[in-house]
């Protein structure tokens, strides 16, 4: 079973995580599965991000839905470790801006995670309604992707629109749950997996995220996994057929 790799928050060997040059990255090496995170601005504007608040990447003690898009815009993306990426900085794109780039790759799937945080600030309706109105020109290539069952549920009930679910514990993995909501795709981190468990793709496509070596890579595509989710895709992909 050949690897389909899916490239986590775009290609974050070089990059920062979640931005159009991660992005970009990834599509030049040849990625067709790209992953990103999302999150409401305070008025109302899709962006990509993935904590809960600003610490890590803006060294502020604020979240997303606290500001507007005009403050966002004037932050400055610095990764945990300058000297890897060469004291590179960058911007928070809005996802319009990654529609505009992904309508020129129809070759793309786009994994759009919708961040559980949004539903402290806004409601399940208005979150999907706002981020299904950005997606519209491509959303032939998206998969609507969250832990939230809930937000899932709301999207089966509005659209026929490709959905993946976040396992966020290996007990979620239940027949009764997933017959309901029928996902198209099942996302799990492979420290959530029971040792030695064979994958049946046969009802979803199964997708492990956070491997980091070769080794597992292996492992799990020989157990039936197919997708393999990445910071690091392209020195995986590198190392795999050297």
């Amino acid at each position: 079973m050949s690897i389909q790799w899916v490239a986590h928050r775009g290609e974050c060997q070089s990059h920062i995580e979640n931005t159009l040059t991660s992005i970009n990255e990834a599509i030049k090496n040849g990625i067709t599965n790209i992953e990103i995170d999302i999150q409401l601005s305070r008025d109302g504007v899709a962006v990509l991000f993935h904590d809960r608040n600003l610490r890590r990447l803006c060294k502020q003690n604020k979240a997303i839905a606290e500001l507007d898009l005009n403050a966002i815009q004037q932050l400055t993306l610095i990764p945990d470790d300058e000297t890897h990426f060469k004291r590179k900085t960058a911007k928070i794109p809005t996802l319009c801006d990654v529609v505009s780039l992904i309508e020129k790759h129809p070759q793309i799937t786009l994994f759009v995670e919708i961040k559980r945080v949004n539903f402290l600030h806004f409601s399940y309706q208005n979150v999907y309604k706002k981020i299904i109105h950005v997606l519209k020109p491509i959303l032939t290539q998206v998969v609507l992707l969250s832990f939230s069952y809930r937000f899932l549920r709301l999207c089966r009930k509005y659209s026929r629109q490709t959905i993946a679910y976040v396992l966020p514990s290996w007990q979620q993995f239940n027949a009764k749950m997933l017959t309901k909501l029928q996902p198209e795709y099942i996302f799990c981190n492979i420290k959530r997996t029971p040792k030695e468990y064979i994958f049946d793709n046969s009802t979803f496509n199964w997708v492990l995220y956070e491997i980091s070596n070769t080794i597992e890579a292996k492992d799990f595509n020989n157990r039936g996994v197919q997708y393999l989710e990445s910071f690091t895709t392209k020195k995986l992909q590198q190392k795999l057929y050297v």
